[in-house]
């Protein structure tokens, strides 16, 4: 009796092993055709993508001998994805649902800032709200990769869903409407109640300035101003640029630091602090000097201020741009020590966040009142570019390496950043001048 429970107990493995087989097969075939599809080019083999992280039990001595081989154990879950696979896809897809979302603060945030402050005043202001959208993709990184190392995937969700609650509450408390239209025909009401005079109206209030007809044409000006504004279409396309390469940049550092320099995830993550010391040390130097600068000009200009006073700063910002692009291509490519690198993605982010600023403040001076859909019509553009250059980083890297292809994006940085703000500075009055949405047009 013994014998044949014995004899029906391999059975029964051998039968539940069968099953098994197909899922642990199709796992290592997807995980493998992923990796390869990310990491080709790269000389990464999967002990050293996968070094120092448990393995999980084999399924049969097959598997135990071929991992003596070199090859590594996946775990896989009931539907046959390993765990590692899982974290990439809820990664990508916290990506993509937050981004459809925060882009409406940065629009209105730039308007509101308009409505505060004077012209000469603007510069510091206009830094210290950029800087905190810029500064999010190098602190969320460096947060989430503790947070998925030592609770799950699922607290990225919920650490930033809580930090949301937070701000949505101080915002309903604290916030205050700014727009001086709104404000004048909240003040025509009152006084309207107060004195029964009905004929008293802004110049605002009209019968045709219904709620649709706002809404439409608060909707359809961003694409007007975009479609016909020379000045919006320049700095649209360079500030998508450098957009679409901080993410690039940033999509590359799990291929680096993980990949080249075998840090763990954890370790890995603090690296982004170098773009966030950038995006900090840009913000300290381009506030006060980008409003001197523009005070210095205005006195030369018998106290007349005017938008293209914001350029001179913007020159050097686009020349730190493709310096700190070569400094990390050839650092990474030469496997320097972690440092290079890091110096490299600090000044890119530093030479970034002073033409954002720049760009920002010039869009803010030039479109005074319309300033959030000027501010809305760079948005269009520049979402795509933040979406599109991190799914062709994988073909790019694969041709031509951390060392070429960044020196790439440097040189198109060279050949978009150098002659942007020189043709502003000459045209951009004239220009203007020509525009019925921008001030002085």
């Amino acid at each position: 009796m013994a014998e044949k429970r014995d004899i029906s107990g391999a059975r029964s493995y051998s039968s539940s092993h069968s099953r098994l087989a197909p899922i642990a097969s199709h796992a290592r075939s997807r995980s493998n055709k992923s990796l390869s599809r990310v990491f080709s080019g790269y000389h990464i083999d999967d002990q050293s993508l996968y070094h120092k992280e448990t393995r999980s039990r084999s399924l049969d001595s097959d598997d135990d001998d071929a991992s003596s081989d070199g090859d590594v154990d996946i775990t896989v879950d009931s539907n046959g994805i390993p765990p590692a696979e899982k974290d990439v896809e809820a990664g990508n897809l916290q990506k993509r649902s937050t981004s459809r979302s925060k882009e409406d603060p940065n629009i209105i945030g730039g308007g509101v800032l308009s409505d505060c402050w004077r012209a000469d005043e603007r510069g510091r202001s206009i830094a210290i709200y950029s800087l905190a959208p810029l500064l999010g993709p190098a602190i969320g990184p460096l947060c989430g990769s503790f947070i998925t190392e030592n609770a799950s995937w699922r607290w990225s969700f919920y650490a930033t869903s809580i930090a949301d609650a937070f701000v949505q509450l101080f915002g309903l408390f604290f916030l205050r409407e700014t727009y001086a239209p709104t404000l004048l025909h909240r003040k025509a009401e009152t006084l309207r109640k107060e004195t029964d005079n009905v004929a008293l109206k802004t110049e605002f209030e009209h019968p045709e300035h219904t709620f649709a007809s706002k809404l439409r044409q608060n909707l359809v000006r961003p694409f007007k101003m975009l479609a016909t504004q020379p000045i919006i279409q320049v700095l649209t396309v360079y500030m998508s640029f450098l957009y679409g390469l901080m993410y690039l940049v940033l999509s590359t550092f799990p291929l680096l630091w993980t990949g080249r320099y075998h840090e763990e995830l954890g370790v890995a993550g603090l690296n982004y602090i170098s773009i966030g010391v950038g995006f900090t040390l840009g913000t300290q130097v381009a506030s006060p000097l980008n409003d001197r600068v523009y005070r210095l000009y205005r006195r030369r200009n018998n106290g007349e201020g005017q938008p293209e006073f914001r350029i001179p700063l913007m020159n050097v910002g686009s020349c730190l741009v493709p310096i700190g692009l070569f400094i990390y291509a050839w650092t990474s490519q030469s496997h320097t020590h972690w440092i290079g690198p890091n110096i490299g993605a600090a000044i890119f982010s530093l030479g970034m966040i002073i033409c954002y600023q720049c760009i920002q403040t010039y869009l803010v001076d030039a479109y005074t009142r319309y300033a959030a859909s000027a501010l809305a019509a760079t948005t269009v553009l520049r979402s795509l570019a933040g979406f599109g250059f991190p799914l062709f980083a994988p073909y790019m890297y694969n041709a031509l390496n951390f060392g070429w292809g960044n020196s790439l994006l440097g040189f198109v940085g060279v050949g978009l950043g150098i002659p942007a703000p020189i043709l502003l500075w000459i045209y951009g009055r004239k220009l203007r001048e020509k525009s019925r949405y921008a001030a002085g047009g």
